[in-house]
């Protein structure tokens, strides 16, 4: 029997934390966000349609919960988070965690003349340049690099005017796929007051577009970026064997990880325990 493996993947891979249909939320309550989307994404492979995918994958999320009829949706669903769709006592906790999925479901695109003008009126700004970043103490990148060392320690992307601490991620190690900057500073100079208030960076790593640092020899996909396919039926993808962790390394999948991230400014973290947060059986706690 197959479980529908990439719309079940979707709610497992998105957390990574911690049945009858709710009412979903108003869209006069929805929270209303746009996106700008860096050129260094303009040449990597799969982005648009990953990018795309993951926000038509939350809007999917949203409409199985709120199906009436989907039950085997929401039995997923309540394994998933731990809850009793069918049950008062969960109703806020479910509406807690549908407000994330209704919410990315409803981005849209920062649109204008101006490319600077779309990138200061937008909430959530993605790049696709491997945080490069200028640390002249240890001789590294160059002052074009968008993340530069300050002297007060802090590494300081000044064109959205936000910090991290240490390095940005993708500098840190070769197995990250992407991570999302919520730390904002203000500059004497007033540049902050022309961006949004609650803005948040993603950045998608190499190592998310790279076969052969992400594709180990002999796995069971022979090619990468792992992207979504026309030619995938439920029926050819039961009848080859295929299990739900084989969809955990889906570009649209990563994307929609860091979307939750940064649709609650950063709120939304991973768990540290890697074995008990990723994986289908670590995510449902070994149920099956």
């Amino acid at each position: 029997m197959c479980f529908f493996p990439i719309s079940f993947a979707i709610l497992a891979f998105a957390f990574a934390l911690a049945a009858h249909a709710r009412i979903p939320t108003p869209f006069e309550s929805i929270d209303k966000k746009t996106y700008y989307i860096d050129r260094s994404c303009d040449d990597r492979r799969e982005f648009r349609d990953s990018w795309n995918r993951a926000i038509d994958h939350a809007a999917i999320v949203v409409k199985r919960v709120d199906d009436d009829h989907d039950h085997e949706f929401h039995d997923i669903f309540n394994k998933i988070f731990q809850v009793d769709m069918s049950k008062r006592a969960y109703v806020e906790i479910v509406d807690e965690i549908m407000e994330k999925f209704e919410e990315i479901a409803n981005w849209k695109e920062a649109t204008g003349s101006s490319n600077i003008g779309n990138l200061r009126k937008a909430h959530v700004k993605v790049y696709c340049d491997n945080d490069a970043f200028y640390d002249p103490g240890r001789r590294l990148g160059t002052r074009s690099d968008r993340w530069y060392k300050d002297k007060d320690g802090w590494y300081k992307d000044d064109i959205n005017m936000l910090k991290t601490s240490p390095e940005p991620m993708c500098a840190i190690g070769r197995s990250v796929p992407g991570s999302t900057y919520t730390l904002r500073y203000q500059d004497r100079y007033g540049e902050w007051r022309k961006h949004k208030t609650n803005r948040v960076t993603i950045t998608f790593c190499d190592y998310l577009f790279n076969p052969t640092e992400q594709n180990p020899p002999g796995y069971v996909f022979g090619h990468y970026p792992l992207g979504v396919f026309r030619s995938w039926t439920t029926k050819r993808l039961d009848k080859e064997g295929w299990e739900i962790d084989d969809f955990s390394l889906l570009i649209a999948h990563n994307m929609l990880h860091e979307m939750v991230r940064a649709t609650t400014l950063g709120n939304v973290r991973d768990v540290q325990d890697e074995a008990g947060a990723y994986k289908w059986k670590g995510v449902l706690g070994n149920v099956y």
